[in-house]
């Protein structure tokens, strides 16, 4: 979520992090990283298809009626863009999204009051074509199912675009979209 004014989602800075799985999602130890800062998830679990809203402390009071939690030091989020690396206890990565202005779709929302919304979350590799600005008045959903939401399957293989030879046994490969 990027830049919460001037709509009737609360004024605060948020994630949410959705539970695509069956099974209860226990986050003890995980964490949140971008560009500038991590911040430890705090001790939440995430009931199968269900929301779970991080923001900061004072944020918190201000989302009514969803799960939320506020996070000591909760980062700022670069409206710009800026790279979201969600982390297991282990270190292992979970998800991976780099978002900038133009996941939008959207140049009048992109100025402020809307959330960035994931479109399908069952195809979380599929980069900006799966993100748009929110379609909810409010200019968000916080803690419920996206407005934008729906079946975006990627259908279409990546191809490798080109390749560098790094040493005499390896290869560095590059496709023309993300590969997870």
């Amino acid at each position: 979520y990027i830049n919460p004014t001037p709509n009737s989602v609360p004024a605060y800075e948020y994630l949410e992090l959705y539970n695509r799985t069956g099974y209860p999602a226990k986050l003890s130890g995980w964490t949140i990283s971008d560009a500038s800062a991590t911040l430890t998830i705090p001790d939440i679990i995430i009931q199968p298809d269900s929301f779970f809203v991080l923001t900061s402390v004072a944020g918190a009071g201000a989302f009514t009626g969803i799960a939320v939690a506020g996070v000591p030091s909760f980062p700022s989020l670069n409206d710009s863009g800026d790279d979201m690396v969600l982390r297991d206890a282990c270190g292992n990565i979970i998800s991976v999204t780099f978002y900038d202005l133009s996941w939008y779709n959207d140049p009048v929302k992109q100025n402020g009051g809307w959330s960035i919304e994931q479109v399908d979350p069952n195809s979380p590799c599929s980069g900006k074509t799966n993100w748009k600005a929110s379609a909810n008045n409010s200019g968000g959903t916080p803690g419920r199912k996206n407005s934008v939401y729906g079946s975006a399957p990627d259908v279409t293989p990546p191809q490798v675009s080109h390749a560098t030879v790094i040493t005499a046994n390896t290869l560095q490969l590059y496709f023309n979209e993300p590969i997870d």
